[in-house]
C-alpha cells in the first residue's frame, strides 16, 4: 500500500456515513428515464441496487481491497485476487463535464449493487448524461425539453391511436361484405342539388346521427324509387358512418346475402348457422337492390326468417330496392309461389322501418 493510497484510505466511521449516504440516493421515474433511459431501476437476483456520483464511487473503492470491483486501489497487480479470482478489468469512469450556461462541473451517476460477496459494490453502468445543473438556464431549457418531448410523445400517442382505428376500421368494413365500389360513398360527397335529394340527405343522415335512439326501438328505413336516385349511395353512406363509430354493420345485395347463405348448404349445418346469425344479431343490416336477386320459395323463406327474426328481437334494417309494393311482390313471388312470404315480409318493415321514396331523374355516375 503505498503513502498516497494510506492517505485516502476511509476509516469505519467515515465509510459507514458514505454507504449510508448512498443508501438514501433515490431517483425518481422522471430522473431514471432521464438517466437511464428507463423508468425503474429494480435489482435483480435480489441484489439491492442504488446509484452514486463519480467521486462517491472512487472514494468508496477506499474502504477496502474488495469494495468496488475494478477500483480495487490496494490489490498487489502481481497477485491472483484469492488465488483463483483474477483481478477485474479496471472500471473504466467517465470525465465529468461542465455546464453549457454556468460552467459548474457535472458528474456522471453510476446504477451499482451491493452483492457482500467477493467485491462489496459493483458498477452495473453509467448515466447516458452527467448529472443535471440546476442553475436557472439549465433549468429553462430542461422544462423546454420536457414540453417537446410530451408534445412527440402525445403526437406519437394520437398517430398510433389513428393507426389503429384505421386498422379496426378497416376490418370492420372488410366484415361487412362492402364492396369496394361502395367505400366512397358518403355523406359528404352526397349531391343535394334538388330539394327531393336534400331532404332525402337530411333523413338519411337523421338516421346515422341517432342511431343510438333508432336501434333501442329497432326503426330502420325502407328506401324505394327509381334506377341511379342515390339509394345505395346514402345506404353506404349511413353504413360507412356507424362502422365508423364502432357499430357492427353487414352492408350487402339481397343476392349476395342469398349466395353467401347457400354457399353453405353443402357443410353439416354449423356454417349456414355461423352466416345467418351473423345477419341476425348484427346492430344494423344492409340489403341493397332486393327484388333484383332470381326470386324462388328458398330464397323468399331466407329472406323472412332473417328480416322476421330482426323484426321479433327489434333489430334494426335498411333496404332499398328499385320496384314500388306491387311491383316487389310480383318478382319476388313468380308464378304466386312465396306470395304470403313477400307480403309478410313487407308488413314487418312498414312497420319498423321510415319510407323514404327517391323517384327523380337518374343521376348515376354524379353522385
Amino acid at each position: 500500500m503505498t503513502e498516497d493510497t494510506r492517505v485516502q484510505a476511509l476509516d469505519f466511521n467515515e465509510a459507514q456515513a458514505l454507504e449510508e449516504q448512498i443508501r438514501t440516493q433515490i431517483l425518481t421515474a422522471e430522473e431514471s428515464q432521464a438517466y437511464f433511459g428507463t423508468g425503474t431501476y429494480a435489482g435483480n437476483f435480489g441484489a439491492k441496487r442504488w446509484y452514486a456520483t463519480t467521486s462517491q464511487i472512487k472514494r468508496l473503492a477506499h474502504k477496502n481491497r474488495n469494495a468496488v470491483k475494478g477500483l480495487n486501489l490496494w490489490q498487489n497487480d502481481e497477485l491472483d485476487f484469492y488465488y483463483s479470482q483474477l483481478k477485474p478489468e479496471q472500471l473504466t469512469i467517465p470525465e465529468p463535464k461542465v455546464c453549457e450556461f454556468c460552467g459548474a462541473e457535472r458528474e456522471y451517476l453510476g446504477l451499482i449493487s451491493h452483492n457482500g460477496w467477493i467485491y462489496e459494490w459493483e458498477v452495473e453502468r453509467w448515466s447516458n448524461t452527467p448529472q443535471r445543473c440546476d442553475c436557472e438556464k439549465a433549468v429553462k431549457k430542461r422544462e423546454a425539453e420536457e414540453v417537446e418531448r410530451k408534445r412527440l410523445e402525445e403526437e406519437e400517442r394520437q398517430r398510433r391511436e389513428a393507426e389503429a382505428q384505421r386498422e379496426r376500421i378497416e376490418k370492420q368494413l372488410a366484415d361487412s361484405g362492402m364492396k369496394k365500389r361502395f367505400l366512397a360513398r358518403r355523406f359528404e360527397n352526397f349531391v343535394t342539388d334538388i330539394p327531393g335529394r336534400k331532404n332525402a340527405y337530411r333523413t338519411a343522415k337523421e338516421y346515422a346521427d341517432n342511431f343510438e335512439a333508432h336501434n333501442a326501438n329497432g326503426d330502420g328505413l325502407y328506401i324505394e324509387g327509381t334506377f341511379g336516385t342515390g339509394k345505395t349511395h346514402l345506404a353506404a353512406a349511413i353504413a360507412i358512418q356507424l362502422i365508423e363509430q364502432g357499430h357492427s354493420v353487414i352492408f350487402k345485395t339481397s343476392d349476395d346475402l342469398l349466395r353467401d347463405i347457400k354457399a353453405t348448404l353443402d357443410d353439416n349445418g354449423k356454417e349456414e348457422q355461423k352466416v345467418l346469425d351473423r345477419l341476425k344479431r348484427c346492430e344494423l343490416l344492409v340489403i341493397d337492390d332486393i327484388g333484383k336477386e332470381q326470386a324462388t320459395d328458398w330464397s323468399t323463406a331466407q329472406l323472412y326468417a332473417i328480416i322476421n327474426d330482426r323484426y321479433e328481437c327489434q333489430r334494426p334494417v335498411i333496404i332499398t330496392t328499385n320496384f314500388n309494393e306491387n311491383d316487389l311482390i310480383e318478382v319476388e313471388s313468380p308464378k304466386g309461389v312465396g306470395t304470403h312470404r313477400i307480403k309478410a315480409i313487407l308488413s314487418r318493415l312498414h312497420e319498423t322501418c321510415g319510407l323514404m321514396t327517391m323517384d327523380w331523374q337518374d343521376w348515376r355516375g354524379n353522385g
